[in-house]
């Protein structure tokens, strides 16, 4: 609705949202600069602590499954990782001091409550990917009292509101969340860790292309940096 209309007249109109909305158009614009920058961080649910004082040498072994429904090239990654600390990947689980098994379980768009519910849960446990998967928070947040403010205005304030609170603070989280199980063999026996590691990027606008590589990157490096 406000393609074609001069910067001046955009100006005009997000000043009118700010006013006929009490100020929740321009805390919207505000989310919006706040946020403008790309914020990448990896979550896990418990910390993994490995016994290498007793470690019996520097060799891994992975295995990656991908039960999301993108395909990501995370292998190579994740190798490169391990391999950057000084670690040799093995074909063979048997002849690795530590197995990495990671299991993909969801890439795309996430409601950032609904993540942080699925993460704290753990390894294996139940995380409803339609859940994390929700719809992000746009400025006046899809409640009953915006919706009755957008159905009651004419055309020309509801192209101020969607320019405030659409286009400027779509508030957008994608993430790769995996579980993991790492085998440690050491000079004392063998022992299993658990852990759901999620790796979430968080801008405004944001699109899956632009985030891609640094959450993949972010997530090889946070498993790597195990060892």
């Amino acid at each position: 609705m406000m393609e074609g209309v001069p910067g001046i007249q955009r100006i005009l109109l997000m000043a009118v949202g700010c006013a006929m909305f009490g100020g929740l158009g321009c805390s919207a614009t505000q989310v919006a600069l706040e946020k403008k920058d790309l914020k990448v961080q990896t979550k896990m649910s418990q910390s993994i602590f490995l016994d290498l004082d007793n470690q019996i040498e520097k060799s891994a072994f992975l295995e990656i499954k991908n039960t999301s429904d993108k395909d990501i090239d995370f292998d190579t990654p994740v190798r490169q990782a391990i391999e950057a600390r000084g670690y040799k990947i093995v074909d063979n689980a048997k002849e690795a001091a530590y197995i990495y098994q990671v299991n993909i379980l969801y890439v795309g768009e996430a409601d950032p409550a609904a993540l942080r519910t699925a993460v704290h849960a753990g390894y294996g446990s139940a995380w409803g990917g339609g859940a994390v998967g929700g719809a992000v928070g746009y400025g006046l947040g899809g409640t009953g009292r915006s919706a009755a403010m957008g159905a009651g205005i004419g055309g020309f304030l509801v192209g101020a509101t969607e320019l405030v609170t659409g286009s400027l603070t779509k508030d957008v989280t994608y993430t790769v969340m995996t579980d993991l199980q790492l085998t440690e063999k050491t000079s004392k026996g063998k022992k299993i860790h658990q852990a759901r590691v999620a790796s979430t990027a968080e801008q405004v606008n944001l699109e899956w292309e632009e985030t891609k590589d640094p959450l993949v990157q972010g997530l090889a490096k946070s498993l790597g940096g195990l060892l």
